[in-house]
């Protein structure tokens, strides 16, 4: 009645009734004209008369011109509709197992629905999280692991293993060393024809076809791994797998004696000489690789390639390469979610899936790549270790966040392609 007899919506006569609900005293600085009504409605946000006055005291003076920091102080331990835990089991879920809402009728989006009920939300969440991870269990995994959300410094000590393409069958494999050879010998020819040229674009696309295969774990790799469930940042459940624990990791296979007459195999020769002259020849040794390696830097690029990759992906150590080079990768659990983070995980994905599912097969692996290939893996596990977060014992003149500054101004860093601010964060 009220809303026909003044020409408005029902919307905006309940609108106004809720700012009935500020404090007095916020109104009678509404009233002198000391804020504006997109003040008193941020306010209306929630009925507390002592939270909205301690906000109005508590405001920065730089912001005070801005109502979206009123609402986001008042709501700042607040779960919104927009939480990844929310669109997870989705609002209808939560609202038919008998949560409750509270909406602000200022704001139409998903940040105006506040959750009331924090123990239904959370215990439907594991039951979802538990859902998904019985699907998981079915695959075959050694174990299951459920975790609200991801942080790869859990499962630092694990090693990784990663899927392997489906294997081309008898007949496409012939097909595959058919056209290779094809290629090879189309390939030497130094001023090909029309339809020389046009063949070998068809051996190519043929190849990539035949390279096309979906990667899968092999039954080996099932039996000693296992995964992890955990919630991603985009409100779906994600899925680590491929971890295994050190206990898990199989004994790497000894070589088999000789036995008497054997002329397969030649026993490995025993050391005649002593440790310290051992160690001494070594020590020469080890300094004219590094001389000569000095002189070839398309085979420094594989060595540190395959040296970050080993840490970065399969969680390798020192004992594991020639290499004295750590890394260590940074944690991202604080930013997930982030368009960053995202960005960085579709990128780990592209080269879990290019890799060898094995660590001991990477080396032969980067051997066999071309210099942009490894270029642009070297990329990924440098990026990997890049740590410029300021914590409270840091002083912002610590060489590592001025090192951090000085990469950003290298890299023209532009913060507003890649964070938008909001409530949440």
């Amino acid at each position: 009645d009220v809303a026909a007899r003044f020409g408005v919506t029902a919307a905006v006569v309940k609108q106004r009734l809720k700012l009935a609900r500020v404090s007095p005293k916020l109104i009678d600085l509404y009233r002198k004209g000391e804020m504006t009504l997109q003040h008193v409605m941020a306010f209306a946000v929630t009925d507390d008369h002592d939270a909205q006055e301690r906000v109005w005291r508590e405001l920065p003076e730089w912001n005070s011109d801005n109502p979206s920091v009123i609402r986001d102080m008042l709501t700042e331990h607040e779960v919104t509709a927009s939480d990844r835990r929310v669109k997870f089991v989705t609002l209808k879920a939560y609202e038919k197992a008998g949560g409750t809402v509270r909406r602000d009728l200022f704001s139409n989006d998903e940040d105006g629905a506040f959750i009331d009920d924090m123990p239904l939300l959370e215990s439907l969440v594991a039951k979802k999280l538990e859902k998904a991870a019985s699907a998981v269990r079915m695959e075959g995994w050694k174990w299951v692991d459920i975790r609200p959300s991801f942080n790869r410094d859990e499962y630092a000590e694990c090693g990784r293993r990663f899927p392997e393409r489906v294997p081309l069958s008898a007949d496409e494999q012939s097909e595959m060393d058919r056209i290779l050879a094809e290629a090879e010998t189309l390939a030497a020819i130094e001023e090909p024809d029309g339809d020389q040229e046009a063949r070998l674009d068809a051996i190519n696309e043929r190849v990539d076809a035949l390279n096309d295969r979906d990667s899968v774990y092999t039954p080996e790799t099932l039996a000693i791994a296992g995964a992890v469930v955990t919630l991603g940042g985009d409100g779906k459940a994600a899925i680590h797998c491929g971890y295994v624990r050190p206990e898990d990791v199989p004994p790497k296979p000894r070589k088999r004696k000789a036995a008497p007459g054997d002329r397969t195999e030649t026993a490995a020769p025993r050391d005649i000489n002593s440790a310290t002259l051992t160690e001494s020849l070594t020590a020469h040794r080890s300094a004219a690789l590094s001389a000569t390696l000095l002189e070839h830097p398309t085979a420094a690029l594989t060595f540190i390639v395959h040296t970050r990759a080993l840490q970065i992906f399969y969680n390798g150590g020192n004992d594991e390469t020639a290499l004295q080079i750590t890394a260590k990768p940074a944690s991202f659990h604080r930013v997930e979610g982030s368009f960053a983070a995202a960005f960085i995980d579709k990128a780990r994905d592209h080269w879990c899936e290019r890799i060898p599912s094995e660590s001991f097969e990477l080396f032969g692996w980067c051997l066999r790549q071309d210099a942009d290939t490894l270029h642009d893996l070297l990329a990924f596990c440098v990026a990997m270790t890049v740590n410029a977060v300021k914590l409270k014992q840091d002083r912002a003149d610590g060489n590592r966040l001025v090192n951090a500054d000085e990469l950003a101004a290298t890299l023209k860093l532009d913060m507003a392609a890649w964070f938008t601010p909001t409530a949440g964060n």
